[in-house]
């Protein structure tokens, strides 16, 4: 990704917004688009965890996300 960006951008032609597929959703990426100033734009991966292969625990859908507020509240609250 870095590579793409830096030749886009050596060329003046760097986008704000960057769509890919899950491949790419890798943190490295996230926050080398994010220092680039570009966001780029994937879904996640699916949950791999023991957790979310086995359906037993806690696995990341269990989990409550708020962007905006920068919380993430687990099931027992």
């Amino acid at each position: 990704m870095n590579q793409v960006h830096e030749v886009l951008d050596g060329r003046g032609l760097a986008p704000g917004e960057h769509f890919v597929d899950s491949g790419y959703a890798s943190a490295d990426n996230v926050l080398a688009a994010r220092t680039a100033e570009i966001d780029l734009v994937t879904p996640l991966l699916g949950d791999t965890s023991v957790q979310g292969r086995a359906g037993a625990g806690y696995d990341r859908a269990a989990f409550v996300i708020d962007f905006d507020a920068r919380t993430a509240t687990c099931p027992q609250g």
